[in-house]
C-alpha cells in the first residue's frame, strides 16, 4: 500500500520537474528590452568656436534622454568651452565627428561693411552711387535729392572694429580764396556672436548710437542728424566678405 502511494507521488514530482525546462525555454524566446546590455560612457568635448548652448542644440538629437533603463545625458556650463555627453560609444563617436566638422573645422565668418554719409541737400541730383538707397529714402522723406559726401569700407568679424569717414568741404575764406577743409566722422562698433551689431557714430557734435540684428545683403539707414543746418544720413551696406586674408 505504501509503495502504491509513493509511485504517483514520484511521477508527479518528475512531471513538474520536467515542465520547468520547457517553461524557461519559452520565456527565453521573448524579445529582450532594447536597453538591456546597453553600455554608456561619458565624454567631455572642448569647443573651439561654438558656444556651449549652440553645441548642445546641435548634438541634442543624438542624446537619447528617454531611453528606458539607460538614458543618455548632456550637460554644459555657461562661460566654459566644454560640453559633456553620456551616451553609447558609437553615438559619442558620431557626436565627436559632428563637433569637429561644425566647430573646430569652421572658419569665422567675415563681413564687409560699407558706410556712406549722405547729404539731403535739397538739390535734385542723381548720384549713381546712391541709386539703391535713394529710392528707399524717397519713399520715406521729402528731400529733393541726395549727395554722397563720404564713405569708407571695413572688413570685420566677431569683435570690435573702427573706421573713419573723411568728408572734404570746399569753402571760401575771408579773401574769397577757395579753401578745402576736412571733417572726420568716427565709427566704432562690435559684432556679437548672435548676429547682432552695435554702433557708435560721432559726427562733429552729434552722435548716433544703435544696436540691431543683421544679415549679409542688408542695407540699413542707421539714423540722421543736423550738421551745419543740413540733414545728414548714415547708411550701412552689409555683405559677406570673400577675403580670407584679413
Amino acid at each position: 500500500m505504501t509503495k502504491l502511494l509513493s509511485l504517483p507521488l514520484i511521477v508527479f514530482i518528475v512531471a513538474i520537474a520536467g515542465c520547468n525546462p520547457s517553461d524557461t525555454s519559452d520565456a527565453g524566446s521573448l524579445p529582450k528590452p532594447s536597453w538591456v546590455g546597453v553600455e554608456l560612457e561619458t565624454r567631455t568635448f572642448k569647443l573651439q568656436h561654438m558656444e556651449p548652448s549652440e553645441a548642445a542644440a546641435l548634438v541634442g538629437p543624438y542624446v537619447y534622454v528617454d531611453r528606458p533603463g539607460a538614458p543618455g545625458a548632456l550637460s554644459y556650463f555657461i562661460g566654459t568651452p566644454l560640453i559633456s555627453v553620456r551616451e553609447t560609444p558609437d553615438n559619442l563617436d558620431k557626436i565627436g565627428r559632428m563637433l569637429t566638422e561644425f566647430d573646430a573645422g569652421r572658419s569665422e565668418q567675415q563681413f564687409r561693411l560699407h558706410f556712406q554719409i549722405v547729404d539731403a541737400n535739397g538739390t535734385a541730383t542723381n548720384d549713381p552711387r546712391l541709386e539703391v538707397v535713394e529710392q528707399e529714402l524717397r519713399k520715406v522723406f521729402r528731400f529733393e535729392g541726395y549727395t554722397l559726401i563720404g564713405e569708407a569700407h571695413v572688413t570685420a568679424s566677431t569683435g570690435r572694429f573702427e573706421v573713419n569717414v573723411n568728408r572734404h568741404i570746399d569753402r571760401l575764406n575771408a579773401s574769397a580764396t577757395p579753401v578745402r577743409s576736412r571733417q572726420t566722422y568716427r565709427i566704432s562698433g562690435e559684432i556679437l556672436q548672435d548676429a547682432k551689431m552695435s554702433l557708435n557714430i560721432t559726427m562733429g557734435q552729434g552722435e548716433i548710437r544703435t544696436s540691431f540684428s543683421f544679415y549679409a545683403g542688408q542695407t540699413v539707414v542707421l539714423g540722421s542728424m543736423t550738421i551745419d543746418e543740413r540733414t545728414v544720413f548714415v547708411v550701412l551696406h552689409i555683405e559677406e566678405s570673400t577675403d580670407q586674408s584679413t
